[in-house]
């Protein structure tokens, strides 16, 4: 397995076996990391790229775009929002002081909150949908546009002389 050609290209395919050892690698190394703050973002970074990556090459096994990892992403965003609104009417029922006075502001506040924690365990339900989908479905049994089948882990491409 050609380490560099796994983590550092979004070309080409791999199988299900191979992404879940890039992702468990990845998976680790956030964890060893997250205890030393600047090595922390840097690494975050890194992995970032590597992610996508392996996730472009698996969506490219099953005869995808890699631009389906996307997808997960909308979800986030819906909860930024849903998060902008909440802080929006807990700034608004503080200015406005009596909570019992305004109940809109409250409402808008109390509505906010909710939304926001069930939005936030949509995502992570999302998230692990979508991981567990490109983890575990079956690859294209032909070549298809990203290239070969890939070989089984272990096994080089290359006939042996």
């Amino acid at each position: 397995m050609d380490f560099g050609k796994l983590f550092f290209s979004a070309y080409g395919r791999i199988g299900r076996q191979e992404f879940w050892v890039a992702w468990v690698i990845l998976f680790a190394v956030g964890l060893f990391t997250a205890i030393i703050p600047l090595v922390n973002i840097l690494v975050g970074l890194g992995s970032i790229y590597c992610g996508v990556c392996i996730r472009s090459k698996r969506l490219h096994d099953m005869g995808r775009t890699g631009w389906w990892q996307l997808v997960p992403h909308v979800a986030r965003v819906f909860a930024l929002a849903l998060m902008f609104w909440f802080v929006i009417g807990a700034i608004v029922a503080g200015v406005f002081g009596d909570l019992l006075i305004h109940p809109l502001a409250t409402a808008g506040a109390i509505a906010g909150a909710v939304t926001t924690v069930v939005t936030f365990l949509l995502c992570g339900l999302i998230n692990l949908a979508f991981l567990l989908w490109i983890g575990i479905a079956e690859g294209e049994p032909y070549d298809n546009i990203h290239g070969p089948v890939p070989p089984p882990m272990g096994y080089s491409s290359v006939a042996a002389a």
